[in-house]
């Protein structure tokens, strides 16, 4: 296979249904791999599956999740309110990596939408990584806790996907079980400084484990990707084949965050944007 991605995994909730029932099939025609499998909760499966295409497995989270949750809502404090799932999905991540039974794996976030073929593979074999600019400090913090690694590159990893060779993901997951003396994900819950909003992210802890343990086998990739895909636009619901067409022409892939504000068109966003550096474009 041409990029050597063997599973495309992504997780999905119904707060992101809409920009995955888009985006669905263009994971499909836009990134090659072996198999591809949406993770969602157990009582979302119905919703899911009907919006799935075929080629894609719906498979219920309480497959991946295990003692996970407990430990991770206790640890939580109260009236974070949707935090929970925010920091579950980025477990379930790990966990289904680390367990996958083949050698590559993207991860691939649901409400990201790939708009043109994307290769993670270079000529000489390593993986090809999207950056961005994220660099939010609390995420540094709780690796040093967790890992003792500084950051190891300006650039962030928190770039909607992220592929790792399962071999390298249980390398991590044995490491933090060395340092810690505890099942990978008690550790990292230990980590997590809860008091903050968002405290951990497991693409910039995968990414700065294996920066600085396997180096060798990562690139960085040149692409371009929008971190503001809806207000590019006008929101899911007005991201027509036109305005497809039209981001294509610069980016790799969007992201449909739900913080993110749509203008009211994409026309509005195609005006604003051809006066927009593009730095401030993307992340």
């Amino acid at each position: 296979m041409g990029d050597a991605i063997d599973l495309v995994i992504s997780v999905c909730a119904t707060t992101h249904a809409a920009v995955w029932a888009r985006g669905a099939p263009n994971i499909l025609r836009h990134i090659e791999a072996g198999a591809y499998t949406v993770v969602v909760p157990d009582d979302d499966l119905p919703l899911f599956r009907s919006l799935t295409p075929p080629g894609i497995e719906v498979v219920p989270e309480s497959r991946h999740v295990g003692a996970i949750a407990p430990l991770l809502r206790a640890a939580i404090p109260a009236g974070s309110g949707g935090r929970f799932g925010w920091y579950l999905q980025q477990f379930i991540k790990l966990g289904a990596v680390i367990q996958a039974p083949c050698e590559t794996v993207l991860i691939w976030d649901a409400d990201a939408i790939p708009l043109r073929p994307l290769r993670f593979l270079d000529a000489a074999g390593r993986l090809l990584y999207y950056t961005s600019h994220e660099r939010h400090d609390p995420y540094f913090d709780a690796i040093e806790r967790l890992l003792g690694l500084a950051p190891s590159h300006s650039a962030s990893f928190v770039a909607q996907c992220f592929p790792v060779r399962t071999r390298l993901a249980r390398s991590f997951a044995a490491e933090v079980e060395r340092r810690s003396g505890r099942p990978w994900f008690e550790a990292i819950i230990g980590a997590i400084d809860f008091s903050l909003k968002s405290g951990f992210s497991e693409y910039e802890t995968l990414g700065t484990y294996l920066a600085h343990a396997h180096p060798g086998g990562m690139a960085f990739h040149t692409g371009e990707w929008l971190r503001h895909g809806s207000a590019a636009a006008g929101g899911i619901a007005r991201f027509d084949a036109a305005t497809e067409a039209w981001l294509a022409r610069r980016f790799d892939h969007a992201s449909f965050e739900i913080w993110d504000r749509p203008y009211a068109t994409a026309g509005h966003w195609r005006r604003l944007g051809a006066r927009l550096r593009p730095s401030r474009w993307m992340r």
